[in-house]
């Protein structure tokens, strides 16, 4: 009974530990960082309240969601370089696919594309062997694009793929069908449109990608991005009126330039 209460009393613990993370970037530095340093005694705290005894698993799963968490709000403030030391020192826990994938990710923001394709490659190994449920209660308070998802480390390989070949004359057609995959695997989310369409407006293919944009815009009409993207290919088009409402568009939506999932090569942000 102690062992089920606990259980129990961690999943309310960790839900209210996830809603602040999210809303801890309002904080300022100093609150944020007694607030991450708190993090390390709620579990051992929590285990001594309920008479219960700790499992190796149970604490082995809060440590990888904490630098899960840690890891995707950096991502999401567009502090890449202090997410992919986040992400790594939990690597050093456990290969686990969702730091994989969001480290990744990290790397492809900073231009660092052979760095992010060994990211995505051991994602998509590691995650035969599990890990991805820890995190994905944790990915839903944080960020509406499900960054531990299969289809998720294929898309954004075969964009870390794509912009490589741009600059070394790679074969961009490897790329695609990474992207086609991860299209397979989640026909319903517009970010793999996304991703298809900005490698296709990178490859001068502007009739393509303006396709796939209203495939995702379809499936999400209050997302920016597809909108943002849609100006770039109208710009290539010779559309320059067309392209400007587009611009509009997007920035009415509130187009989230730190997270715009298709941009890599950006490197951190600067407030």
């Amino acid at each position: 009974m102690a062992c089920a209460s606990f259980i129990c009393l961690q999943s309310n613990s960790n839900e209210r530990i996830m809603k602040w993370e999210f809303y801890a970037k309002n904080m300022n530095s100093r609150i944020f960082s007694l607030f991450k340093r708190s993090l390390s005694l709620i579990f051992p705290a929590t285990i001594l309240l309920s008479g219960c005894q700790p499992t190796a698993e149970l604490l082995h799963g809060s440590r990888i969601g904490y630098f899960y968490g840690q890891g995707l709000s950096m991502v999401r403030e567009g502090r890449y370089h202090e997410a992919v030391a986040a992400l790594s020192r939990g690597l050093e826990v456990e290969s686990n696919p969702g730091l994989y994938a969001v480290r990744g990710f990290a790397y492809g923001k900073l231009g660092q594309y052979d760095n992010a394709l060994e990211d995505f490659d051991s994602s998509l190994r590691s995650r035969r062997a599990g890990g991805v449920d820890d995190i994905a209660a944790i990915n839903k308070h944080l960020s509406p694009v499900e960054y531990y998802k299969e289809s998720f480390s294929y898309a954004c390989r075969g964009l870390a793929r794509a912009k490589r070949g741009n600059l070394e004359n790679g074969d961009m057609e490897t790329a695609r069908q990474d992207i086609d995959e991860a299209i397979r695997l989640d026909p319903r989310e517009p970010a793999w449109y996304c991703i298809r369409a900005a490698v296709a407006i990178d490859s001068r293919e502007p009739d393509q990608a303006l396709i796939d944009l209203e495939r995702a815009s379809a499936l999400e009409p209050d997302n920016p991005i597809p909108f943002h993207l849609k100006a770039l290919a109208l710009d290539q088009k010779g559309l320059r009126q067309e392209a400007q409402a587009s611009r509009r568009a997007a920035i009415k939506l509130d187009y989230p330039d730190t997270v715009d999932y298709t941009r890599f090569g950006v490197g951190d942000s600067i407030d």
